[in-house]
């Protein structure tokens, strides 16, 4: 028996990203795009209608209501909304701000296509995603306030010596912001032997998602 399609809703004000993710999409066995807004009001009516989705692709630049006000909303009415955010500025302070207002995902909009479906599979179950140059400015950022560099020596040494040779490898590839399928082909393990991994590394060193991972591993020169 098939399983069901994760549904996928997508508000964003220009036409022609919507049908470019919806393009995107349309070859992916597993997802189904069930609607889209085009403004931040529209989005709002559509999920005081009672309607939902398992995903929201959401730009947080539209007119009416911002993709922001739309968070802001959800949050207010306590509609657990898995979000991808959406949107042409890599700016940190704006990063901080969706993920505080339970954004689980977030990718530049120039690279939409490419990261567009992993960020769906991935939010759907809870976890969280950042497309490369999101991950990397953020890490970037972490550093400049640390004053962490390649020349720093493990911070973590007791923590980075709880965890077996595996653990390492694959902390490693997920802070070169590999997949999980990559990871598991890489070191020829199973997908679910990979998220197995994840989550120990992430209850070990005491972190809240694969950005904390990410972060720990430049923390320690680990990439």
């Amino acid at each position: 028996m098939k399983s069901r399609k994760i549904s996928v809703h997508i508000a964003d004000d220009h036409k022609i990203i919507i049908d470019g993710i919806m393009a995107v999409l349309e070859d992916e066995d597993d997802i189904k795009v069930i609607g889209y807004s085009c403004n931040g009001n529209e989005l709002i009516n559509w999920f005081k209608e009672g309607n939902k989705c398992d995903v929201l692709i959401l730009d947080i630049n539209m007119p009416e209501i911002s993709g922001m006000e739309v968070l802001k909303f959800l949050e207010q009415k306590n509609i657990f909304q898995p979000t991808v955010v959406l949107s042409s500025y890599d700016d940190i302070k704006l990063i901080k701000e969706v993920i505080k207002l339970g954004a689980k995902g977030f990718i530049a909009k120039k690279c939409a296509g490419l990261h567009i479906s992993n960020a769906i599979r991935a939010v759907v179950h809870d976890d969280e995603y950042f497309g490369p140059s999101i991950q990397e400015l953020i890490v970037k950022n972490f550093a400049s306030k640390t004053g962490i560099n390649g020349k720093n020596k493990n911070q973590d040494g007791i923590l980075i010596n709880s965890l077996t040779e595996r653990e390492v490898q694959v902390l490693k590839l997920i802070a070169q912001q590999n997949s999980t399928k990559e990871i598991a082909e890489v070191l020829f393990i199973s997908s679910n032997t990979v998220e197995t991994h994840r989550k120990n590394l992430i209850k070990k060193l005491n972190v809240k998602n694969v950005v904390g991972l990410a972060l720990y591993a430049a923390k320690n020169n680990l990439v």
